[in-house]
């Protein structure tokens, strides 16, 4: 018989602020790709302006369960590493302003979101229960209909 994985998620919400602009193209360039998001306004660039949303996030851990204990990861430790090391650093900010956006010139994009946080976090949850229990995928809503997933295996 083989082992039996179990998966857990933990979800948590934050607001902020973001602008999508790509440095290297023309006003015109950015309105035409981002349209609303962009964070020009007008064809002439003289309204800069960044615009909200109420993020979800889902921090989804898979793994064995601890017979000891009967989790796979303590929502309470998980909640600490998503609130210490993201909510905190990104609730009610300019995600534009984050250090890792303003060093790789990223657009703080859904898709972009998800490799930070994953970044931010992997190593933290891996080290929990090594080789027991790892993150799994991290889904990323920027509104209530729209989100993005990454999903990455276990490496062996």
């Amino acid at each position: 018989m083989g082992k039996t994985i179990v998966s857990v998620t933990k979800h948590l919400t934050f607001d902020a602020s973001h602008y999508l602009v790509n440095h290297n193209w023309s006003v015109a360039q950015n309105i035409e790709a981002f349209h609303a998001c962009s964070l020009f306004k007008n064809a002439e660039g003289t309204i800069l302006e960044p615009h909200g949303h109420t993020y979800h996030i889902e921090v989804t851990i898979k793994g064995e369960v601890d017979p000891d204990t009967g989790f796979l990861i303590d929502f309470k430790e998980l909640k600490k590493i998503l609130k210490n090391g993201i909510v905190a650093k990104m609730d009610h900010r300019l995600l534009n302003n984050i250090e890792y956006f303003k060093q790789t010139k990223k657009s703080p994009t859904v898709e972009n979101l998800l490799y930070f946080v994953w970044d931010e976090i992997e190593d933290q949850i891996n080290s929990i229960r090594p080789n027991f229990a790892w993150l799994e995928s991290i889904r990323i809503w920027e509104t209530p209909d729209s989100f993005g997933t990454l999903t990455k295996e276990m490496k062996s």
